[in-house]
């Protein structure tokens, strides 16, 4: 066991604002995978994900994980929504730390859509905004999340004091 934590979900579950609260909370470094992408590459993950396609895509995003893997500069982990269905990435995740599912109710996620679909690329070739398509691949990746260490439903004051615990016992 390392001593990284990675968070996992789908598009909008709120990996990226859990990450944030618990970097803040402590004062430990955070990695947010879709940021670092957009810096590596200089584009919006949207515009990165159109001119390379998914497959593409999950590649470049797993070489950010192998090259992060292990590393004391990151130890709070925002991972994309789909890097959790990579082959070998929940593996090499658990490798180097603990992952968290953040298991957003769909209703949550669709509402959190709603309010801010830009810069979401898989969301038209879902059928967006019709929710069924968006629900049906929000159910494909159960499986996937589902592999992960934890899965916590809401995020609570508890929930994060408990991770500040653990990346700071180490």
């Amino acid at each position: 066991m390392g001593n990284q934590l990675f968070f996992i979900g789908y598009m909008a579950a709120g990996k990226s604002t859990a990450a944030a609260q618990l970097a803040k909370q402590t004062h430990l470094p955070l990695l947010d995978l879709d940021a670092a992408l957009e810096a590596r590459h200089k584009k919006p993950i949207a515009d990165l994900f159109a001119a390379v396609g998914e497959a593409d895509f999950r590649r470049l995003e797993s070489a950010i994980l192998e090259e992060i893997a292990g590393s004391s500069a990151h130890r709070i982990i925002a991972c994309g929504g789909g890097l959790a269905c990579t082959p070998g990435a929940i593996e090499r995740m658990k490798q180097h730390g603990r992952v968290v599912w953040l298991n957003t109710p769909f209703d949550v996620i669709f509402r959190r859509l709603s309010q801010k679909p830009e810069g979401r690329p898989l969301l038209s070739k879902l059928g967006w905004p019709e929710k069924s398509g968006i629900e049906e691949h929000f159910r494909s990746r159960q499986s996937c999340y589902e592999k992960a260490d934890e899965a916590v439903a809401e995020l609570t004051d508890q929930v994060l004091s408990d991770w500040a615990n653990w990346l700071q016992s180490d």
